[in-house]
């Protein structure tokens, strides 16, 4: 079962600094220039090699049959047989995902702005900020798909054959994006999955992800971490944008 849309609020906290960018630079990019960076799937591996990364398994001998038959339309004896054996090596089946996963892109957020466990692990033990999307906006206005990240012990092999009709896209992007092993369940994760076209997808091989826009009203609030350095802090409210940008935990109400 595939779990229905995440609407309301959801939260990204990040960091004052990331690799090979300078400080504040990601969060002013949200900020002010109104967009934020989406990052492939691959990124991820580098912490959990298993995040959109399903082992892969060979389907049934009826279903490549079926899927070998619909490919005979277009394409040569040859490339068919290529097709049969490729379905049938997990080697192949797996180099084939890696390939296939990363022609979107993934932005992890979270559910609360209390979290502690978020504010040590990806908001720098509190100097970072908490940045709140309104989800529902984000939804209608740019179609953000929300869905919760589910948590299991094991996460199950993929067939990929049994994802090949329109019905069965939103049970693909749940098994491929949507299930962590149950030991990460504190991060209380919402994922948004975006596909991308061939030139989007060339930057973001380039680039390891793509800056996408966020239209106004969308970012309601940024939440300043309580350990944040004090001119990080200065810096940001002097920042020409009319995003409210919110001491935590003292005088913040997230969700509001």
């Amino acid at each position: 079962m595939v779990d229905e849309i995440v609407l309301g609020s959801a939260f990204k906290y990040t960091r004052p600094e990331l690799r090979n960018m300078g400080p504040l630079e990601h969060i002013k990019q949200v900020a002010v220039a109104g967009r934020i960076f989406f990052p492939l799937p691959k990124t991820l591996w580098e912490g959990d090699n298993t995040e959109c990364r399903p082992s892969q398994q060979p389907g049934t001998e009826e279903q490549r049959r079926a899927y070998v038959a619909r490919q005979a339309e277009a394409r040569s004896p040859a490339a068919i047989a290529a097709v049969a054996r490729k379905l049938q090596s997990v080697e192949e089946l797996q180099a084939n995902w890696d390939r296939t996963v990363n022609s979107a892109v993934v932005l992890s957020l979270c559910k609360r702005a209390d979290s502690k466990f978020m504010w040590d692990r990806y908001g720098a033990r509190g100097t970072g900020v908490c940045i709140e999307f309104d989800m529902e906006r984000a939804h209608s206005d740019v179609d953000w798909v929300p869905f919760d990240v589910e948590y299991v012990d094991q996460i199950p092999a993929m067939n990929i054959l049994d994802y090949q009709t329109p019905d069965t896209a939103p049970a693909f992007n749940k098994h491929s994006f949507c299930l962590k092993r149950r030991e990460f369940s504190e991060e209380e994760e919402v994922r948004v999955v975006m596909s991308l076209d061939r030139d989007q997808a060339l930057e973001a091989q380039e680039n390891g992800g793509v800056l996408v826009g966020i239209p106004p009203g969308v970012v309601r609030a940024i939440y300043l971490g309580p350990q944040m350095d004090d001119s990080h802090r200065r810096e940001i409210l002097r920042w020409e944008t009319d995003i409210p940008r919110i001491g935590f935990p003292e005088d913040a109400t997230p969700g509001l």
